[in-house]
């Protein structure tokens, strides 16, 4: 096995090496940060963030191009996009997009436009909606300096005429759906060698209109005379499009022997570095697969242990790979970080389908197999468990008394987290022994929404600056999350409709688990006999029963 780990760690290194060789031919370009200045911690710089993040997670699974707007209202709504040159593959796109969203964030996150273009890609975002326009200008203009032995003007004919071509291909040809298209053609004169052939490629965003994307096309070609004259090559951009030109190939071709002025390899050389090659790749094939089998199996054996073998099966395909992960959180970017817990920190992530996840990655410092997640069925009520692992506290009573957990128990914990945040203390009962204090944080919420006086579970430091309707409505949602039945709290998909809807009335929430006092009817308040009472009936907002204004954020 020590063979294969060697073997591993040169063909890591290798990968390594030749990866480092690709990024280095996606150099960067231009950016251009314009607009006015943003406040820091805004909510325009949030939704910058947010959006940054989302283009450099999806660009892997995109087809070279994606464009989306992030923002509730019109102040902090931002679009943005990016676009891949068409002949790359989708990790060199995924690597340049992650590159240039990284360039914004360092030189343009508190300006409101910016634009950045690397060799072979561009990111751009804005306030304002340029997804449906062609934006012309300005066009910028970029040369080799290595001057042309050539004569210009004879030239500059031949390059006007490939120019027009890519332009009616790029919307006409076989790859007009990118609006990209490359060619190359022979000069005058040449006698075989490497510089007697002119290469050229052009590219419209891809919404663009046939008529548009040509004009745009046109008009950068048009700015070769006056920023590249007499250059070897040479690149004009502007935000809908892009041209260039070079006398060797610098986009893929069918020619695999095209090479920049490099000696050709051997035929022995070729087939030592093949066999080579082939031999590795069997090796390291080979040692994945014992691998990764012996992991399978260990995964499989701990799942059934836990779960059952029904279960395990559906926990088992919900099972990711550390790729999928790493590419799902952007390498787990500080930007996609979300909090840190006593396992680690948490991160924001996208798989390539669009749904949006939370992962936890363990700490090297911390030396706990974490987590307690159970798998329940859609079609199934309830599980039972012989083993009780999580933290007290957040646990249903259905779960620490019986060891029965359903989607229900999940709900009771979301509940605790409720009131914890609207209150800003944690739950008192939070190990073992303390589980029937009269003063933990549900039994006291509990009593103050008995009393009509709910408002005083809430954090002090909210004061004046929240809606006492909605910390109404979030207090006893939170109350209806943590019922001691579960039959009667509700679904997280109603849970969902109470915090995004004022106009669905909320049934009165019953006892919380856990709660020691005598549960007798006799005791219980009015409100707890007649469920028919409105949340503004149960509890009065005010004193005096004046009316109160409810402020919406901007």
């Amino acid at each position: 096995m020590s063979s294969l780990n060697n073997l591993s760690l040169f063909l890591y290194t290798l990968g390594l090496v030749t990866l480092t060789a690709a990024s280095s031919n996606n150099y960067h370009v231009y950016h251009n940060c314009t607009g006015s200045t943003l406040a820091q911690n805004s909510s325009y710089q949030l939704n910058l963030n947010h959006l940054l993040s989302s283009l450099s997670s999806l660009a892997a699974n995109s087809n070279g191009f994606y464009n989306t707007t992030v923002g509730s209202t019109a102040s902090d709504t931002i679009y943005g996009l990016f676009m891949c040159r068409g002949d790359i593959p989708a990790n060199e796109c995924k690597e340049c997009v992650i590159n240039a969203t990284k360039k914004l964030s360092s030189d343009c996150a508190m300006k409101k436009e910016a634009i950045t273009w690397f060799d072979k890609c561009l990111v751009r975002y804005s306030n304002r909606d340029f997804f449906t326009a062609t934006d012309e200008g300005p066009v910028s203009g970029f040369s080799n300096e290595e001057n042309l032995s050539r004569d210009w003007d004879k030239f500059k004919k031949i390059l006007s005429s490939l120019m027009n071509d890519l332009a009616i291909a790029a919307n006409d040809g076989p790859t007009a759906s990118r609006r990209f298209s490359a060619k190359q053609v022979k000069l005058d004169g040449g006698g075989g060698g490497e510089h007697d052939t002119l290469y050229g490629l052009a590219q419209c965003l891809p919404y663009l209109s046939r008529a548009n994307c040509k004009r745009c096309l046109r008009d950068a070609s048009a700015g070769f005379d006056k920023c590249c004259r007499g250059k070897i090559g040479a690149k004009s951009l502007s935000p809908s499009c892009g041209v260039r030109y070079e006398i060797y190939p610098f986009y893929s071709t069918d020619d695999d022997h095209a090479v920049r002025g490099k000696r050709q390899i051997s035929s022995l050389a070729i087939i030592l570095i093949v066999v080579a090659a082939a031999v590795s790749l069997v090796l390291c094939s080979l040692s994945c697969c014992i691998l990764r089998r012996k992991a399978r199996k260990n995964r499989k054996a701990i799942l059934k242990e836990n779960f059952g073998e029904e279960i395990s099966k559906d926990l088992e395909s919900l099972q990711f790979d550390f790729g999928t992960i790493e590419a799902a959180t952007n390498k787990f970017s500080n930007e996609n970080m979300i909090g840190v817990g006593g396992f680690g920190e948490v991160y924001k992530g996208t798989l390539s389908n669009g749904l949006e996840i939370a992962v936890k990655r363990l700490s090297e410092r911390s030396a706990q197999d974490f987590g307690m997640a159970k798998m329940v069925s859609v079609d199934q009520n309830e599980e039972n468990t012989c083993r009780i692992v999580g933290t007290y506290g957040y646990m249903s009573p259905e779960y620490i008394i019986f060891g029965q957990f359903s989607v229900k128990s999940d709900v009771f914990s979301f509940g605790v987290m409720v009131l914890e945040i609207i209150s800003g203390k944690r739950n008192a009962s939070s190990s073992s022994h303390q589980l029937h204090l009269l003063d933990d944080l549900l039994n006291y919420a509990w009593r103050q929404w008995k009393e009509k006086t709910p408002f005083e579970l809430l954090d002090p430091s909210l004061e004046g600056c929240y809606s006492k309707i909605e910390a109404l409505r979030c207090i006893q949602i939170g109350l209806l999350c943590v019922q001691e039945d579960p039959d009667e709290r509700p679904t997280m998909a109603a849970v969902t409709l109470m915090l995004n809807s004022d106009s669905v009335d909320l049934p009165l929430p019953g006892l919380p688990g856990f709660f020691t006092c005598s549960r007798s009817k006799s005791n219980l308040s009015k409100m707890e006999m007649n469920p028919a009472l409105s949340v503004n009936d149960s509890v009065p907002l005010t004193v005096n029963e004046t009316s109160i204004t409810k402020f919406s954020p901007r």
